[in-house]
């Protein structure tokens, strides 16, 4: 509690924090934080990237603020920085920050492991197309436990940020200082969450939220379930089951379909596959059985996409996993915390 204290009375008790969490991969996704923008005014716009230096960080908010921008591609994620771009210049947002900053050592090492977890995911995925289904789960394994180490790493990271933010964006921008209340938007993933609680007990002014409507691909959610504390046991079905998301995943981003509908629909796929069908399409695909992995898996009866109007219709035929008015339902709540009052 006297940590609270000392950090309101430094700074962080003239902040208003506002956390839009919420998927961060499309056109679609940026345009969400616009009412944000336009009700709750923010001086500053803190968004998600990976753990970096403090003079990459400068980099990127340099970037994103600038009035040239030179993201090129039709990507969805390139649509999203695009369009968060044209967002910052419509509405005057010229301060952006990046949450997760650390020294080069540290963010040198948070790059080591990503690459290292990377690495064992690649290696898993050659495994489990050479045959050897049952080594490509254990190394698979591993590069889940490195990914859960490394996001661990970087909240840590934002946290500690989280806590001085005051110091941090005076340290930043200067002119801040100025302001009677300053007020910031952070634009995260819903994986984050354990951000906005830590905000929560770090002696602002006043702390709200928005979650978006969210579907975690399996990965994600076991993660995020060991970012709670929460360690579930992995079976071996399990570890399979997340190796076939983590396939279908890579095919969606392949045909430039958002990560929203692929994170249903390789949750729908995932979930039915058995260890045994498992080890037979990794067996198929070695003994040459199958020419693709597309028809490696049908010949199990597995609806492995091969194009974006497959995964369109699959997801059109199936039970709405949110409400369709929900749009109007996050406005609605934008009304009763007040936005518009400030």
């Amino acid at each position: 509690m006297l940590k609270v204290i000392m950090e309101a009375t430094g700074g962080n008790g003239k902040i208003k924090l506002f956390f839009d969490l919420s998927y961060h991969g499309s056109k679609e996704d940026a345009r969400r934080l616009e009412p944000i923008l336009r009700d709750f005014k923010p001086h500053v716009v803190c968004f998600e990237q990976t753990l970096s230096s403090r003079e990459s960080a400068r980099r990127q908010q340099s970037l994103i603020t600038s009035t040239r921008f030179g993201v090129t591609g039709d990507h969805p994620q390139h649509n999203f920085v695009r369009e968060m771009h044209r967002l910052f210049r419509k509405h005057n947002i010229r301060r952006a920050f990046v949450l997760e900053r650390a020294s080069h050592d540290v963010s040198n090492e948070i790059g080591k492991k990503q690459k290292q977890s990377a690495e064992l995911g690649d290696r898993a995925i050659a495994l489990f197309f050479n045959g050897n289904s049952t080594a490509a789960i254990k190394v698979f394994r591993k590069s889940v436990e490195l990914d859960a180490l490394t996001v661990r790493k970087r909240e840590h990271s934002a946290k500690r940020v989280i806590s001085n933010l005051y110091a941090e964006l005076i340290k930043e921008f200067p002119e801040l200082a100025h302001e009677g209340e300053i007020r910031v938007a952070v634009k995260y993933g819903v994986m984050h969450t354990a951000l906005y609680k830590h905000a929560l007990q770090s002696g602002f002014k006043d702390v709200r939220r928005i979650v978006r409507p969210t579907v975690f691909d399996l990965e994600s959610a076991h993660v995020r379930s060991v970012l709670f504390g929460l360690n579930p046991p992995q079976t071996d079905q399990d570890t399979a089951r997340l190796i076939v998301s983590s396939l279908i995943m890579s095919q969606g981003n392949r045909l430039g379909v958002s990560p929203d509908r692929m994170d249903r629909y390789s949750n729908a796929i995932a979930l039915g596959v058995t260890l045994a069908q498992f080890r037979r399409i990794s067996k198929k695909l070695a003994e040459k059985q199958a020419p693709t992995i597309v028809s490696a898996f049908r010949s199990e009866g597995i609806p492995f996409p091969e194009t974006k109007k497959e995964i369109n219709d699959f997801l059109s035929k199936r039970k709405q996993l949110v409400p369709e008015n929900w749009r109007e339902r996050i406005a609605e709540k934008l009304k009763l915390i007040g936005l518009k009052r400030r």
